[in-house]
């Protein structure tokens, strides 16, 4: 693996076009990796609500199913690495610390095309997100709905939102 970020991710956070390019230019490795196992690879996540997941040194991607918080102060991102263009399932159970609104989801886009977004509907169940991932490195972006302010309640009157068993899956034909 490569690493761009240094101790304290300076470039990351002091030059963040110059770091996804150099990432990009990188990435001919991860891709040639994803390539030979034939399917992509969460190989980041970022939460500013923070994430629960385990790797090791000889681990493809994040490992296993993970645990993902995604707040309403930002979004949490998941870098994933694809072998070619292809249509992806992204798979969360989605938890809320209070009863969500009706119809209440997660915003899920890629930053390539921010336009083309879905929706994980937030049920307490396991839900699907359908992304289309292109060849190379992808970033996906899981953003909370934001709820109206409500005079006298604080900001943690909107909870963090839970996905726990995030994976990605193939969709059915």
């Amino acid at each position: 693996a490569l690493s761009f970020t240094g101790e304290w991710n300076g470039l990351l956070f002091g030059r963040p076009q110059t770091f996804e390019r150099l990432e990009r230019a990188a990435s001919v490795l991860p891709v040639a990796a994803t390539t030979v196992t034939g399917r992509p690879v969460i190989t980041e996540v970022t939460s500013v609500a923070g994430a629960a997941f385990r790797t090791r040194w000889r681990d493809v991607g994040v490992g296993p199913p993970f645990g993902l918080n995604v707040a309403r102060q930002g979004p949490a991102a998941l870098e994933i690495v694809s072998p070619g263009r292809r249509e992806i399932l992204v798979r969360a159970g989605t938890l809320q610390q209070t009863r969500p609104a009706r119809g209440e989801a997660l915003v899920v886009r890629t930053r390539a095309r921010p336009q083309r977004s879905t929706r994980l509907p937030i049920t307490g169940a396991t839900a699907d997100a359908r992304v289309t991932l292109e060849r190379g490195l992808n970033y996906v972006e899981l953003v909370a709905p934001v709820r109206p302010y409500v005079p006298g309640r604080g900001p943690l009157a909107s909870p963090t939102i839970t996905l726990q068993d995030v994976r990605l899956a193939e969709p059915r034909p």
